[in-house]
């Protein structure tokens, strides 16, 4: 598989990524330790905050690569074992498109608000293969990231298949 990136998302490096996931933190330990303080259970609260810890810090972030060949959906966490990563061909791509209005400019009020509130946290990709098979991620990448992304693979589509129309054999 080939590795030079024509495109990458980099949301796992980005520190407002780990801003969140701190603020996160000390949302569930000052929870915890609240709820610690007005019960009348004794309840490992240690144990309860390194396992809420674990689960913020390991959530896995989601990014996008393409390659000449290849569309790349990383899910990539601190901790090996929780990442993943798919890789499509291109080739193999009928269409691509995406919806949804979250923008980074609402990352803010999206610490705050549900889901369904302001588009929600998410943009969909929906990607439909030569098979009619079809897939579709719910991207925690911002709409003007993922439009560039979709004219991209379409870019990369089209010129794939004006090189096969230009070798058909006689």
């Amino acid at each position: 598989m080939d590795k030079k990136y024509i495109y990458k998302t980099k949301n796992f490096t980005k520190p407002w990524t780990w801003v969140k996931r701190f603020f996160y933190t000390i949302l569930i330990w000052a929870w915890v330790l609240n709820l610690n303080l007005e019960s009348e259970y004794d309840t490992p609260v240690i144990v309860v905050l390194i396992v809420a810890t674990f689960i913020a810090f390991s959530l896995p972030e989601e990014d996008i690569g393409i390659t000449g060949r290849h569309f790349i959906h990383f899910e990539s966490s601190l901790f090996p074992l929780f990442s993943k990563t798919t890789y499509i061909e291109i080739k193999q791509i009928n269409s691509i498109r995406c919806a949804g209005i979250h923008s980074g400019t609402w990352a803010i009020i999206d610490l705050f608000n549900g889901f369904g509130n302001n588009g929600g946290r998410s943009n969909p990709l929906e990607i439909t293969y030569k098979q009619s098979e079809s897939v579709s991620y719910d991207l925690k990448i911002n709409r003007k990231e993922l439009n560039q992304i979709v004219t991209l693979v379409n870019k990369i589509r089209k010129h794939q298949l004006q090189i096969k129309e230009e070798v058909k054999p006689i």
